[in-house]
């Protein structure tokens, strides 16, 4: 499992490996989880864009009291203040068209009518550049969402003048009126498509933009875990429930994995400093708070400890490769071979072995803190890695997939399918899968041979962060451009 440190660059490592052993004081918490499906969230998932518009909707035959509109009726208007969400595109501008089958406003009830839209913008800068972004059938004023024909939702929201009501009462009625509203576009929230299903964390606008689900492990109670920018831990049953536990006293988790003991073990913090938590399948939390760093990637050992890193504080020394027992008891070691880890993973041989983006290796730390290095011209900025069902270890490499040896024997596979790829995992099919988290978003297979056999690519497969082979033999994966987990049954 990954995690990623933001910082300004690597620096360099030196010094002797050193051991520090802490026996740390442990405080228990009982947690309840909530339903997803209540917790509705009202921003819109990364990667949307919002716009305010102004326009006149024509009614035929006019408004009155006694009903009218029932003809179709339509609006162009230009796109003004348009934001993207969570993403460094070009801020937009266009135009959008609306068709209305009906009157969204009616005078016998005074209301919206939540008539559904069909519509299209154009854009004149950024977002969609020189594409026309057609939807059909988009709710008017509501949490709901469709899919429309481009790939992702729309949503159109619309507020009409006060004045509207009282002009029903006219004997002429209302032949039109003047509306602001706005336009959101975002990802696809689902439900996917042949092998492909995908699960809303919660109900809301553009799938939510709450959690933004990051690292996922599978439990020990046959479920799927994960770690998401709410403070939560999510927990998603092989049908698609989730249930969310809120963490204690403002903490937030970064890696998690499951332990020995049968429990999630997270890397996280809040604002009293960085700790190891652990967490039961019923929701009781323990936390081994540590003195200082940014704790990053977790995994279980094989001597039936948790080993992840710790990013030191800027500039307070190196980074480490941690221990800390189920008693939690912690043990730091340093060496100037390890730079900076993105992933951390145990390996067949009885060692840890780590994926070192920053100085471009291939790390492998003992139980006894004992660490060596693989370099090669095959390796470029590895970020995670996986023990493979064939005795080798996989990683993820600069727009390929790598392997290497025990013996640290190298080989890298490319494929065109293989851009951004992310996070890998060893499939409960023998093969290897793997997130391409970017540009062209998917999620890969690949044998061990090294052929790709097989590429989803469905519309609803958005920023796939995270992948793990689940208890129910399928892929699971974590969708955070749409706030979904995602399933893959394998072929």
């Amino acid at each position: 499992m990954l995690i990623l440190r933001r910082s300004g660059g690597f620096r360099s490592r030196i010094g002797c490996r050193t051991l520090v052993a802490l026996s740390l004081g442990a405080m228990v918490l009982t947690i309840t989880a909530s339903s997803a499906s209540a917790a509705g969230g009202q921003v819109p998932g990364a990667g949307s864009i919002r716009c305010a518009f102004a326009a006149t909707i024509r009614f035929r035959p006019p408004l009155t009291e006694a009903g009218g509109g029932a003809k179709p009726s339509g609006l162009k208007t230009k796109l003004s203040g348009c934001t993207t969400h969570g993403s460094e595109e070009e801020v937009a501008r266009g135009s959008f068209s609306g068709h209305f089958a009906s009157s969204p406003f009616s005078c016998v009830t005074d209301a919206e009518t939540n008539a559904s839209i069909s519509g299209s913008a154009a854009w004149a800068v950024g977002y969609d550049f020189g594409r026309r972004s057609k939807f059909e059938n988009s709710p008017i004023r509501n949490d709901d969402v469709e899919q429309g024909s481009f790939v992702g939702t729309a949503r159109v929201a619309m507020s009409f003048p006060d004045s509207l009501a009282s002009q029903c009462a006219s004997s002429r009625g209302v032949k039109s009126a003047t509306v602001t509203g706005t336009l959101t576009l975002g990802p696809a929230c689902g439900p996917g498509s042949g092998a492909v299903a995908i699960f809303e964390i919660t109900h809301g606008p553009m799938c939510g933009g709450v959690y933004y689900p990051s690292i996922i492990t599978a439990g020990s109670d046959g479920a799927v875990w994960f770690t998401d920018s709410d403070r939560t831990i999510g927990r998603i049953t092989t049908s698609g429930a989730v249930s969310l536990f809120k963490l204690p006293d403002g903490i937030g988790a970064a890696g998690i994995t499951t332990g020995s003991d049968g429990a999630l073990w997270f890397t996280g913090g809040n604002g009293s400093g960085p700790l190891i938590g652990r967490m039961t399948t019923s929701g009781a939390v323990t936390t081994y708070p540590l003195s200082s760093g940014l704790q990053g990637p977790i995994t279980a050992g094989p001597d039936g400890s948790l080993w992840f890193v710790n990013y030191p504080d800027e500039g307070s020394g190196a980074i480490t490769i941690d221990r800390i027992t189920t008693s939690g008891t912690v043990t730091a070691f340093t060496s100037p071979l390890i730079d900076h880890p993105a992933g951390i993973t145990a390996g067949p041989d009885g060692a840890l072995w780590f994926a070192d983006m920053g100085d471009s290796s291939i790390g492998r730390i003992t139980t006894s803190g004992t660490v060596s290095k693989f370099t090669s011209p095959l390796i470029t900025g590895p970020v995670d890695i996986t023990a493979g069902p064939d005795g080798a270890l996989w990683f993820t490499n600069t727009n390929s997939i790598g392997r290497i040896t025990t013996s640290g024997t190298v080989t890298r596979y490319f494929d065109r399918s293989i851009t951004n790829a992310w996070s890998i995992t060893a499939g409960p099919d023998g093969a290897l899968w793997f997130a391409n988290y970017a540009g062209s978003p998917a999620i890969g297979r690949m044998t061990t041979s090294g052929v790709v056999t097989n590429r989803y690519s469905d519309q609803s497969i958005q920023i796939p962060f995270d992948i793990t082979a689940g208890a129910d033999g399928d892929v699971w994966f974590t969708n955070y451009g749409s706030d979904t987990i995602g399933r893959i049954t394998p072929p």
